[in-house]
């Protein structure tokens, strides 16, 4: 029996409660069975997962502690699939997701990257408009900075389960994946645009993408007086991992690719974490932040918590804001 074109892997960490509807939506594909398989990785085990596992002939993995990448990694032998498509538990795919991604890798020349847009959606099941660039297909031999960095803002967050990638992708850059704690989906956009591949941005939305509390950077109701100990923990990672990928663009580049996109999300990382000293005063705070937001010096002093809070909201939501992208080409269309 020929082995399947694609293997998805959906990770869930550390919960349960969206891992069955996920698992629904590779199950509900338009693709036929033969030409995928899916590996569940997980941490955690619930009967209602284990009895949909055992009906479909999903493979169930628990890698050791580790991050994203390393648990992707770990799955790699078990893996048959030269394509890996990614599902973080709390999304879902559209029925015709595969599909699209078996016919994406069939072209020639060989494809590195696959994105695809999706639509936003919440605990009421309304879903937002349609989100994510319409490029088409990019060769290899089209790549350059003012693309690259062009694409940096539209694709923002580069949701892990809108993209597909060559196996190759992961195996030659697991280095760089085993390092990053967050910064992934990112890493595998950069890896692509450095590597000898083409990319191929889809118009269709093939993937929904859910906004909860467990995923958003501030939860509505908090408080950044009683909480902002663990807001400012959430800015580390995204400074480690902004150095990092800007290193392995500086290395890997090859002057196609510019680190200066991902070297501003570590500046405005820096500057948030100077500028929540206590001892900086409320106006010397509200100016600091203008200035290097490109706005209106303020004439009052603002709550320097909601100030703080806005610039962690635009450092960690997937969607940064375009006044905060300073030198940015071109108009936005953001996922």
């Amino acid at each position: 029996m020929l082995a399947p074109r694609i293997s998805v892997l959906v990770v869930s960490y550390d919960r349960t409660e969206f891992v069955v509807e996920a698992l629904r939506s590779v199950i509900g594909q338009d693709l036929d069975t033969s030409e995928f398989e899916t590996i569940l990785l997980t941490d955690r085990s619930d009967p209602e997962i284990d009895r949909l596992l055992a009906g479909h002939s999903i493979q169930r993995l628990e890698p050791p502690p580790g991050n994203w990448g390393e648990w992707v990694l770990a799955a790699l032998p078990r893996c048959r699939g030269e394509v890996l498509a990614f599902l973080d538990d709390d999304d879902i795919y559209e029925a015709g997701k595969l599909a699209a991604v078996r016919e994406a890798f069939a072209s020639a020349p060989p494809l590195g990257y696959y994105h695809h847009r999706v639509r936003r959606f919440g605990a009421t099941g309304r879903s937002s408009d349609a989100l994510g660039p319409v490029l088409g297909r990019l060769p290899d031999a089209q790549k350059n900075r003012r693309v690259a960095d062009r694409l940096f803002w539209d694709l923002g967050g580069f949701n892990l389960s809108s993209i597909a990638v060559r196996r190759s992708v992961v195996e030659e850059n697991a280095e760089l994946l085993r390092a990053l704690r967050v910064g992934h989906s990112l890493a595998l956009f950069y890896a692509s645009m450095t590597g000898p591949w083409d990319l191929q941005f889809d118009s269709r939305v093939l993937g929904r993408y859910r906004i909860h509390a467990r995923n958003q950077s501030i939860p509505a109701g908090t408080s950044l007086a009683r909480d902002w100990g663990r807001a400012r923990e959430r800015v580390a990672p995204v400074i480690d991992d902004a150095e990092r990928i800007a290193a392995f663009i500086d290395f890997h580049g090859r002057g196609r690719v510019s680190s200066r996109p991902v070297r501003s999300v570590g500046a405005r990382s820096r500057l948030v974490e100077r500028l929540s000293s206590a001892t900086t005063s409320r106006t010397e705070l509200a100016e600091g932040l203008a200035g290097f937001l490109g706005l209106t010096p303020p004439r009052i002093a603002f709550d320097h918590r909601r100030l703080v809070g806005l610039c962690l909201l635009g450092l960690l939501e997937p969607r940064l804001p375009a006044r905060w992208a300073g030198g940015r080409p071109g108009p936005s269309r953001r996922v």
